[in-house]
Formats: C-alpha cells, structure tokens, sequence
C-alpha cells in the first residue's frame, strides 16, 4: 500500500493559532500563525488544484473575503506532495495542546455551520 496523502482543512483555532497542513506534513507541508480573533466566528476554506493547495481564513461568517480587514491568514501550498484528484478526504481535529485541559477549565467547543465540497 502506497504512502496515504490526505488534504486536512485549515485546523480552526488551536487559539491563539492558526494552523495549514498538507499531508503527511513536513518540511514545507505546514504553516502556523499567530492569530487574534475578532468576535467569534470565523470562515476557512481552501483551493485544490492541480498545482496548488490555496488556504485562507477570515474572521466572521462570509463567501469571500468583504475587505482586507477580515483576513486572518491566508497561504498556498505548491510543494511536490500536492495531492493527485481523487480518494479525496476531509477531516478536522480538535484536541489539546501538548495534553493539556483548557487553562480556564471551560468545556471547549467546535461549531461547524456549514460545509461545502465543490468538485
């Protein structure tokens, strides 16, 4: 059985992060940023092509980006492991850092309102 590549959507908030991976990540494969949020919603969504794996987050809940001012994040992938079409999978993950509770000892939780998968 050959390596297993699988496109993972930008991890939301590992707050205050911002993580982007291609896997298997590695070298090149991966890009973390520090964030601040402005209110509680965010949109994150990402481009596959041929070539390219397009991300790009922004704050508050929109189909494109209203202005500059929303953008939270944004990079592209054109490494050699972008994934061929086909066998396509899509997951998310939500987990603690380094094992850790939250510092706030709060319950933590993911809303996904809405997702979208156009061929």
């Amino acid at each position: 059985m050959g390596a297993q590549r699988q496109i993972l959507h930008p991890i939301l908030l590992i707050f205050p992060y911002l993580n982007y991976t291609v896997q298997p990540g590695g070298v090149g494969n991966y890009q973390v940023k520090d964030i601040s949020m402005t209110g509680d919603l965010s949109t994150h969504w990402f481009r596959w092509e041929s070539n390219q794996i397009g991300f790009r987050s922004i704050h508050g809940h929109y189909s494109s980006l209203p202005s500059s001012d929303y953008l939270m994040d944004q990079w592209s992938y054109t490494g050699s492991g972008v994934p061929p079409k086909g066998n396509e999978k899509f997951r998310i993950n939500l987990w603690l850092f380094n094992g850790y509770p939250p510092s706030d000892s709060q319950e933590v939780e993911f809303i996904i309102d809405r997702f979208e998968f156009v061929p």
